[in-house]
């Protein structure tokens, strides 16, 4: 899949051309403002100021179209809609694009879940070690035995 320059804009779209229900897009498309306008009507998009511009490829985007305007959790019920706007078959690499997207996915959450379970792991150490203190800290005064004094952490610079 080859990559070119193409003009993004920051848009208004406004929900079926209604002055009073419009949220602001970044990054947006000349062929995403196509669709946006199929969805909402003629009237949706306004206040187009260009912001730049972003690498992309054309099939790709119109498959992320697939998924971001599909009415249903099945990105291929968007597929009709990329066409009919777009004027194009996708072909079968759709497909093949969605089960990647879908693994990678996968991948991303199941990393996720790691972090998470490690960083739960270090805390319940973290804690443990700190209950640990304060237990030892309660046994040394029930027998009465001083606490060795803690230095408190100093605001100033070591010496070089």
């Amino acid at each position: 899949m080859t990559k070119k320059a193409t003009p993004i804009f920051d848009i208004e779209l406004r929900h079926g051309g209604d002055l009073l229900h419009s949220i602001p897009m970044q990054g947006v498309t000349s062929r995403e403002m196509r669709i946006l306008r199929r969805i909402h009507g003629d009237d949706a998009v306004a206040n187009m100021k260009e912001a730049g511009t972003r690498d992309v490829d054309e099939t790709e985007e119109l498959y992320e179209f697939c998924v971001k305007y599909s009415k249903s959790l099945d990105p291929r019920a968007g597929r009709a809609l990329v066409e009919r706007v777009f004027n194009v078959e996708l072909d079968s690499n759709f497909e093949k694009w969605l089960a990647e997207r879908d693994e990678l996915a996968q991948l991303e959450a199941q990393e996720r879940m790691e972090k998470s379970q490690r960083d739960a792991a270090l805390f319940t150490r973290a804690r443990e070690a700190a209950e640990a203190q304060v237990r030892a800290a309660i046994a040394m005064q029930a027998v009465g035995v001083a606490m060795p004094a803690v230095p408190a952490p100093s605001s100033e610079q070591p010496a070089a």
